[in-house]
Formats: C-alpha cells, sequence, structure tokens
C-alpha cells in the first residue's frame, strides 16, 4: 500500500452515499479513500500489529499512544529530570524532521556553527532587550536546536551500529 503524503488522500464531504440507518445519517468515510487509516496500514507491519490496533494506538483518549507519551513528558518535568526528557524525546523530533544525516566532521562544524550564531543573538538581546532581537534569538535558538538534534541522532545512530 503507498502512503501519499499531505492531506492523506481526504476528500471533504465525501459520502459513501449509503445511510446505515444511524441516527447520525449517512455514514461518511474517515480517509476519504475508505474505512481503514493508511497511517495505520502504513505503520501495521513495521510495528508487528493488526491495522486496526495501530488505529486504536492513534485515537485520542487516556490510552492512545500520544496521551500516554504526553503523561512520560510531564513526569520527566514534574521530576526535573531534562536529560532523560531529552533523551526521550530525540527519535520523535528526529523522526519529525526526518532526520537521516549520518555523523561526520561536516555535521559537527555546522552545529558549533549554530551554537556560535546562538550565542552571539543571545548576547545581542540581553544587551538590547529589544523585541525584534528576542525573536532573531527566539529563531536562532531553533536552528541550533534542530541541529544539535540531528547531531545527537547522527551520534546515537552512529553508537548502535558499533
Amino acid at each position: 500500500m503507498s502512503v501519499t503524503t499531505g492531506t492523506l488522500g481526504l476528500v471533504p464531504g465525501s459520502s459513501n452515499g449509503g445511510d446505515t440507518g444511524s441516527r447520525r445519517g449517512p455514514r461518511m468515510p474517515r480517509w476519504g479513500s475508505g474505512r481503514s487509516d493508511p497511517v495505520a496500514q502504513y505503520l501495521a507491519p513495521r510495528l508487528g500489529l493488526a491495522p486496526k490496533t495501530v488505529e486504536h494506538m492513534l485515537r485520542h483518549g487516556p490510552r492512545a499512544v500520544n496521551e500516554l507519551a504526553a503523561e512520560i513528558v510531564r513526569a520527566f518535568v514534574t521530576l526535573g529530570d531534562h536529560v532523560r526528557l531529552a533523551r526521550f524525546l530525540a527519535p520523535i523530533r528526529a523522526a519529525e524532521a526526518g532526520f537521516t544525516s549520518a555523523f561526520s566532521g561536516d555535521l559537527v562544524q555546522r552545529a558549533q556553527q549554530a551554537d556560535a550564531v546562538e550565542d552571539v543573538t543571545e548576547s545581542a538581546y540581553l544587551m538590547s532587550q529589544n523585541p525584534d532581537e528576542l525573536r532573531r534569538w527566539k529563531h536562532r535558538l531553533e536552528l541550533q536546536l534542530a541541529t544539535t538534534l540531528e547531531l545527537l541522532t547522527a551520534i546515537e545512530s552512529r553508537l548502535e551500529n558499533t
């Protein structure tokens, strides 16, 4: 099964055209092209689970995987364990950003440069207290964080392969 990007095949206002007799009226396909979640279809073989099981994991509610992860994050924050929080979030952030970089001197240098630029921008804000400088600092901090996470992911990947 191929998975499309973007809207995942969602067709607003589409209907299967039939009335199921439920009180809610005609049954609408949940994903435009049918009744099964394309993300669940994609993930099921990778996770070794049934597609319906993955659908249940992706739904909202107290047992949904995102709610369980949020509770874990709250525990790390509450207990002040920022090191384990960073380790826990690193693969999530890497997957979200699509990091696939291999560990290299160039990557280390880019991370160092991003850190240096962020330091200069931080100093500029602290000296001026200007809201524009604060916005620039925030932007540079986000870039520095992204590059550092890319480096961290590459290091973790290298460690796993040694």
